[in-house]
């Protein structure tokens, strides 16, 4: 099998994903849950319109002169930090105090992220309403038992407003089910496209990438296209879990 069969037979494969995961969209509809459902219900959506936007690239390939797998490769990422925020966020087996710690350190390090933003923009009049909100979040963490089990110096890392988990960003993406050194170099693979480095943009030519029918742009974007099909059914299934009537639906 050459580069172009192997990008079209993973095409053909996520096409068949993403159909189902649209279907168990459709079977779990609009329910009144709890929050933890709820929020993973909504990075569910998320990470389905990534598949589609990414199945969309790839079906350009019949039209445009050449394969954008760059693209594919950046949404491919955006796609699996979604999908591990499902999995962090829709987690049953952790307790109530250590779900709220988590949601809570999310909820302070994106006030931390807009007060920075204002500053950066020079809007004064909400960086001093972000402040106070801060205070607020920060006081409201302090008070999660979950949140005394650590150690000093992590406590005041999550209080500072910098940190956006409990775990590592590692430790959360590996909730997905991947391998430690395998996500380790998906994960710097993808990044290299995501910031257009010296990868991305020196070595452009001489691989030949945008050229019509190039061999390492249909390899790279089946990679893209394997690793986000993976992803989404890994979100698929996670859904069928949280929400097990869904799956008895689809068998009757």
């Amino acid at each position: 099998m050459d580069e172009e069969e192997h990008f079209l037979a993973r095409r053909k494969s996520l096409r068949k994903q993403v159909i189902e995961s649209d279907q168990v969209s459709r079977r779990i509809g609009v329910q009144e849950v709890d929050e933890r459902r709820g929020k993973a219900s909504h990075v569910f959506a998320l990470a389905g319109n990534l598949a589609v936007s990414i199945l969309a690239l790839a079906d350009n390939a019949d039209r445009e002169l050449y394969l954008d797998h760059n693209s594919i490769c950046v949404l491919t990422r955006t796609l699996i930090e979604a999908v591990s925020m499902q999995f962090y966020l829709g987690d049953l087996d952790c307790d109530e105090d250590e779900w709220r710690c988590r949601k809570w350190v999310l909820d302070l390090n994106d006030c931390h992220n807009r007060i920075e933003l204002m500053k950066n923009l020079q809007t004064n009049d909400k960086v001093n309403k972000g402040q106070k909100a801060k205070v607020r979040l920060r006081d409201r963490l302090k008070s999660n038992d979950y949140l005394q089990t650590f150690s000093k110096r992590k406590q005041k890392a999550l209080l500072s407003g910098t940190e956006a988990f409990i775990k590592t960003p590692h430790e959360v993406r590996m909730m997905i089910g991947y391998q430690d050194q395998q996500l380790r170099g998906i994960y710097r693979l993808l990044s290299m496209h995501t910031h257009a480095g010296a990868f991305t943009v020196v070595g452009a030519a001489e691989r030949e990438m945008y050229i019509p029918k190039s061999p390492y742009s249909y390899s790279r974007a089946a990679l893209g296209l394997e690793l986000t099909g993976s992803t989404l059914s890994a979100s698929t299934r996670h859904m069928l879990e949280l929400f097990p009537r869904a799956s008895q639906d689809i068998e009757s």
